[in-house]
């Protein structure tokens, strides 16, 4: 779930942090508007830690903003970046993860970011996540899994089982 009071924000100076598209999940928890939800999962913000987030709706985008305000956090909205080798499913959430990867570097050993920016390139481009986008071939048949679990997940992976099955139809 991640957030304020979940059980694994318990770090107190993480270098960076960061949040994936938020929708409306684990609402129980939460709460049962996507403002509330963001409220929560802003709660990783640490004083004085960069924050980056994937784009968000405006209304979330506003709570990230003002949460961010509140801790002293700088935060950075990372468009996805389409010189990424991956699906354009994909290109979010990896660069999401290429940004926080840069920004630790650029903190913790900033000599190096030249250097290992085509590394975390290749990284994301290698990278294998079972369960996600996953085609799976036995024989003759092909199959599609994909672990969307909520409502805005679902409409992707539905997209993404059309673009991939096109040219079999």
């Amino acid at each position: 779930m991640g957030g304020e009071y979940d059980a694994t924000n318990v770090v107190s100076s993480p270098v960076v942090t960061a949040v994936t598209r938020i929708a409306e999940d684990h609402v129980k928890f939460l709460g049962y508007t996507i403002e509330k939800i963001a409220w929560h999962k802003a709660g990783i913000f640490k004083p004085r830690c960069p924050a980056i987030s994937s784009p968000q709706n405006e209304n979330v985008a506003k709570v990230l903003e003002q949460r961010a305000n509140e801790k002293n956090v700088t935060l950075l909205f990372v468009e996805p970046d389409s010189s990424l080798q991956v699906t354009r499913f994909q290109k979010e959430n990896c660069s999401l993860a290429k940004a926080v990867a840069q920004t630790w570097i650029s903190l913790r050993e900033p000599e190096r970011l030249t250097n290992l920016t085509k590394f975390i390139d290749l990284g994301i481009e290698k990278f294998d996540w079972p369960g996600r986008y996953q085609q799976i071939e036995e024989g003759n048949h092909r199959w599609f899994l994909d672990g969307a679990h909520n409502k805005s997940g679902l409409p992707t992976a539905v997209s993404w089982f059309a673009e991939m099955t096109e040219s079999q139809r």
